[in-house]
């Protein structure tokens, strides 16, 4: 069992471990504030949830500075054990998670995707943000004639992103969808 997985099952079985081993670890602190996040996610929708756990997180980088963490989940209530599965995204520079998806779960349920509507608004405002910000950024190094670096990669012909920026651009400029696809 790899590490990561191994701190998994301590965070949610035995206690947060000390904070000096999780900065030695960036996927573990992913893990550990995502555990938590979902957590929190799943007692909000199914407040008869009594013990949340993630038991084999799958890790994935998404950015220079994102992890994402995914996987399947139990929680247990007076009718047994529910399964979920569930997403999280885990900032490493400003250590907070966002996109916390549960879906499944629940007796009765549609088995549609339970986003809180307050994770949906925060991401829209930060990708509108960052929009308006990078359109920004984008006017002044053209105007300026600056280069913006090594950070330019393409995942796809005529789609072009930037690491620094975590954002994608198309012919027409700034691209939400690949963005989203790549970033998120």
């Amino acid at each position: 069992m790899s590490s990561s997985r191994v701190l998994a099952c301590v965070v949610l079985l035995c206690g947060v471990p000390s904070t000096a081993a999780l900065a030695q670890d960036p996927e573990a602190t992913a893990i550990m504030a995502c555990s938590e996040a979902v957590n929190r996610e799943v007692r909000g929708l199914y407040p008869e949830a009594k013990r949340v756990g993630i038991p084999n997180p799958r890790v994935q980088q998404v950015s220079n500075a994102e992890t994402g963490v995914s996987g399947r989940g139990q929680y247990s209530s007076n009718h047994g054990s529910v399964g979920f599965s569930f997403k999280c995204t885990y900032n490493i520079r400003n250590g907070r998670t966002y996109g916390v998806s549960v879906r499944g779960g629940g007796h009765g349920s549609s088995g549609g995707d339970h986003s809180s509507k307050r994770s949906f608004k925060k991401e829209l405002g930060a990708a509108l943000g960052a929009a308006v910000a990078n359109s920004i950024a984008n006017s002044i190094e053209k105007s300026a004639g600056v280069s913006a670096g090594n950070n330019w990669w393409s995942p796809s012909p005529g789609i072009r992103c930037n690491s620094a920026q975590s954002m994608c651009y198309d012919e027409r400029g700034f691209s939400p969808r690949w963005t989203y696809k790549i970033y998120r």
